[in-house]
């Protein structure tokens, strides 16, 4: 197969690849709300207690929308998994800031779980990785900075809100794809 069409095997194997992006909004969502209700001294914990909530909100969701997450012969299949190794090391960073420096937690978790989506852009051939890893990034910034008595509830939500976009945006691509097969995406 050419690369084109691995990408659009991708696509639509994993039908938009909306399953981790429609997470991500439930589960940073979660964590704001939480961090209305607890100790701002603890509200870190709905970070970590989201974090480890991704992989089963994300298979069930991947399964009830029939995704094909693992298991092709696509190597760009292999390439998300590589992704997702890569940003889980970035615990060696998180933990010792969760401990250490635990006003920088909510600023590390929401850029550092980021960077994997600009190599899915390439991998669909699309903007909405660059667009949602940069979005992603200012606004979890200004949120950090401008909401410093809620921090993790202010990032929360502008990670919530770059993910809606990734939504909407994977959602539109998928049915560009689905239309027009091989066609360029973007």
């Amino acid at each position: 197969m050419t690369l084109q069409e691995l990408r659009v095997d991708f696509i639509l194997r994993r039908k938009g690849c909306l399953s981790l992006p429609i997470t991500g909004c439930i589960v940073w969502s979660l964590a704001a709300l939480a961090s209305l209700f607890v100790p701002q001294a603890q509200a870190n914990v709905a970070l970590l207690i989201s974090y480890f909530l991704l992989v089963p909100i994300s298979i069930a969701i991947a399964r009830s929308r029939g995704e094909q997450v693992i298991g092709s012969e696509n190597p760009l299949f292999k390439l998300a998994s590589m992704c997702r190794l890569m940003v889980s090391l970035l615990w060696a960073v998180h933990l010792p800031m969760l401990f250490w420096a635990p006003e920088f937690f909510p600023l590390s978790m929401g850029i550092g779980f980021a960077i994997h989506w600009i190599v899915f852009s390439w991998t669909v051939d699309h903007p909405v990785g660059v667009i949602h890893a940069i979005l992603r990034t200012f606004l979890v910034l200004g949120a950090w900075y401008f909401f410093p008595e809620n921090r993790v509830g202010a990032v929360s939500v502008a990670v919530a809100s770059a993910y809606l976009l990734s939504v909407w945006q994977l959602q539109e691509m998928y049915r560009e794809v689905r239309a027009n097969g091989l066609a360029r995406v973007c």
